[in-house]
């Protein structure tokens, strides 16, 4: 849920409500959204198949966050076919899915994925060491 005030009551609101601090996502499920946001539409299976491991449970945790959520069934075996929703275009700053293939947006945005999948040792793991897999939801 999402509360919305006018800026004269952040004072007041501050006060009333506890401040949340969302928790990160995590390399795993960053890597999954960024499969999701670059195939969209894509089978749980294409994502099983691309990540080379179950992802039920992560695609799950994006389905909660509101992240991704299921398009439509297709096929004889009805699989579940994926897509991003507004939240990800808000929380990554995106009017669109399209804005993805700007130059630069999507290295921006999965810069994470890249380095946490590589692992600090990996010879084409960037060496700027500020990525920690993790991000932070604005």
């Amino acid at each position: 849920m999402r509360i919305e005030t006018k800026p004269q009551f952040e004072e007041l609101t501050g006060r009333l409500l506890p401040a949340r601090r969302p928790k990160p996502i995590t390399a795993q499920a960053l890597g999954t959204l960024a499969i999701v946001a670059l195939k969209q539409p894509v089978s749980t299976g294409d994502i099983n198949a691309i990540r080379g491991i179950e992802s039920w449970g992560v695609i799950q945790t994006l389905v909660n966050r509101e992240l991704i959520a299921r398009s439509s069934r297709l096929g004889p075996r009805r699989a579940r076919i994926w897509r991003t929703t507004p939240v990800f275009l808000e929380m990554f700053g995106l009017g669109s899915p399209d804005e993805l293939y700007k130059e630069g947006r999507m290295e921006e945005i999965f810069a994470s994925v890249y380095s946490a999948e590589m692992g600090a040792g990996h010879p084409a793991a960037p060496s700027d060491g500020g990525l920690t897999g993790e991000i932070q939801a604005p």
